[in-house]
């Protein structure tokens, strides 16, 4: 650990991630409050999602290989003032009157920017430590602010939001991308992610051949995609589960909520205790507990039940966090890993927003356990398909052996 901190880019790349990631759920909180407050529409709140998600994941990956190969000390930075820009006109149109057509405009707008400027990150967090043979710890280190951001974002939105207003909460989103953006700013050291000379017409195709060729990559994105979508399926019901199908209060929904967030921040603290179990063997694993958890929360009889569920899941999210995205790099090469971590982005956002659709339809034809169930049974399906027997040796060499090095203190 003490090897990693010394190194000032990984350093600037966590600081930013963090701040960007908490300014996030403030911005996305007080979206969600304020459209629902305007409108009484809850297809209104989720039109907000889809369009902050599944329309970016059609334009983000051409970005990101139109930027790969600019200087990443410049272009992150710029790409993050541009998200602060975006939240500061969303506040300045709230403060002014509301406008659902503006924010579903601007949300796409930024998810685009957002999802380039993830994909960035994640590569020059690999440019960073992956020479030094630091990937592994780097990412689990990455996983642990991802989890805690996660677990206290929503948390800290809700308040900033309930003691303010849905425009200061937009203010300080905006303020938060100004301050990753100083981080990654003069003194960053971030390594360039491209070669310079290389034409940025046709590397979106490249890429794109790249992931087609590629034997190991082309499961573990379309795993990724397909756990994303099921998964995004039952967010939209949970509220459901517990408060009309089980007769619970929302304090019970927030406690289930917050047992996941809970869950997978102790699951990502875990994984340096993990660290000789194989990547194959923990993907595989973190799908088989998300599996069982929607199983569980799907046929359970009880609250305490789906509670005690919901930590499970959330064991298996912080696991899974860092296996998916560590398994992927692992398996590209240097100079594709930008455009590759695009597309993954690209993919995970664009199921994710299809999956709240695909869950409130299914809903409406069955039921909320019914979905949960189905889940599930998805998962445990992509699970079996993802460790089936590959006659390329190459992905499951990659996947299989111990992690390298000295162990993480």
């Amino acid at each position: 650990m003490k090897a990693l901190l010394r190194l000032r880019p990984f350093r600037r790349l966590i600081a930013a991630y963090a701040v960007n990631s908490l300014g996030t759920w403030l911005g996305e909180i007080a979206l969600s409050i304020l459209v629902f407050r305007e409108t009484g529409s809850a297809a209104a709140v989720a039109a907000v999602w889809v369009f902050g998600l599944f329309i970016p994941s059609l334009a983000g990956p051409l970005l990101v290989s139109r930027l790969e190969s600019a200087r990443t000390g410049v272009v992150l930075p710029a790409l993050l003032g541009v998200e602060a820009a975006l939240f500061a006109v969303l506040a300045a149109i709230v403060a002014s009157g509301f406008s659902l057509a503006a924010i579903l405009v601007l949300a796409a707008a930024d998810g685009v920017v957002a999802l380039a400027a993830r994909a960035l990150v994640k590569a020059s967090i690999v440019a960073s430590t992956e020479p030094r043979g630091l990937l592994r710890e780097g990412n689990s280190v990455l996983t642990v602010v991802f989890t805690v951001c996660t677990a206290i974002g929503p948390v800290l939105g809700g308040v900033a939001v309930g003691f303010s207003s849905p425009e200061a909460a937009l203010l300080m989103n905006a303020a938060s991308f100004s301050l990753a953006a100083v981080l990654l700013g003069p003194g960053s050291a971030l390594p360039r992610l491209g070669d310079a000379d290389a034409p940025a017409s046709g590397r979106l195709r490249e890429g794109l051949a790249y992931v087609r060729a590629h034997a190991g990559l082309r499961p573990l994105l379309g795993a990724s995609g397909s756990v994303a979508l099921l998964s995004a399926a039952i967010l939209p019901l949970e509220v459901v589960l517990v408060t009309d199908t089980l007769g619970a209060g929302e304090a019970a929904y927030g406690t289930v909520l917050a047992l996941w967030g809970g869950g997978a921040v102790v699951g990502s603290a875990l994984l340096p205790a993990l660290r000789r179990v194989p990547l194959r063997a923990l993907l595989a694993g973190s799908f088989a507990v998300f599996a069982v958890s929607y199983l569980g929360m799907g046929t359970a009889g009880s609250v305490e039940l789906v509670c005690l569920f919901s930590l499970v899941g959330g064991l298996g999210n912080g696991v899974e966090a860092f296996a998916t995205m560590t398994a992927i790099q692992e398996l590209t090469a240097e100079d594709h890993q930008a455009r590759v971590g695009g597309f993954f982005e690209s993919i995970v956002a664009g199921a994710t927003g299809a999956g709240f659709l695909v869950g409130g339809a299914a809903a409406t034809l069955t039921s909320a356990r019914a979905v949960y169930v189905a889940a599930g049974v998805g998962i445990l399906l992509v699970t079996a398909v993802l460790t089936a027997p590959r006659r390329s040796r190459s992905p499951v060499r990659l996947l299989s052996g111990p992690i390298p090095g000295a162990p993480w203190a």
